[in-house]
């Protein structure tokens, strides 16, 4: 597949998480949207669950996100098969854009698990917001989307959720 930068990847992950903000675990959930930058319009989304090999999801993390343990061992898949799937339907020639440093956590991850990371091309939407913005200010994807003009739709902590309303961010503040 042939390098098309006119079109993006907008991803966002979910990790297991605890009420004591220790650090992030396991990832439970990838969310990709399609956005083609000369038009401003999403194409084609996705949504996968992760099965995690060392963490549960905790009951933190079941509020904060809605992603149960039950769901991960049914609908989840180990995460280099996630990872292979995504490559596959969306490719991995092209930039992948989040919100932060998904793309470096998920290459740590990546190479926990054995085998690398095919994001090559990965942006943070966070940190071109803040240059575009000449601000150190880190602020989070809902407040950008405010600042933007637009509301934040869907419940924040879905991966697919999120991942469309970096797209709806990246169109609105004119990000790339």
């Amino acid at each position: 597949m042939s390098s098309n930068f006119s079109r993006v990847m907008c991803f966002d992950m979910e990790m297991c998480c605890w009420e004591d903000k220790r650090q992030l675990g396991e990832i439970l959930s990838i969310g990709l949207v399609e956005l083609d930058l000369t038009t401003g319009q999403t194409h084609r989304e996705a949504h996968y669950y992760v099965k995690p090999v060392r963490d549960r999801v905790s009951p933190f993390c079941e509020e904060l996100t809605g992603i149960t343990q039950r769901m991960v061992e049914r609908q989840g898949r180990p995460l280099q098969d996630v990872i292979t799937t995504i490559t596959k339907g969306f490719g991995a020639r092209r930039p992948y854009v989040a919100w932060g440093d998904d793309a470096a956590y998920l290459a740590r991850e990546c190479r926990k698990h054995g085998f690398t990371s095919p994001f090559h091309l990965s942006v943070d939407a966070g940190l071109l917001y803040r240059i575009k913005k000449r601000s150190s200010e880190n602020v989070g994807l809902s407040q950008a989307l405010q600042r933007a003009g637009a509301e934040f739709e869907g419940s924040a902590h879905n991966a697919l959720v999120d991942a469309k309303n970096l797209a709806t961010l990246i169109v609105r503040a004119e990000l790339l």
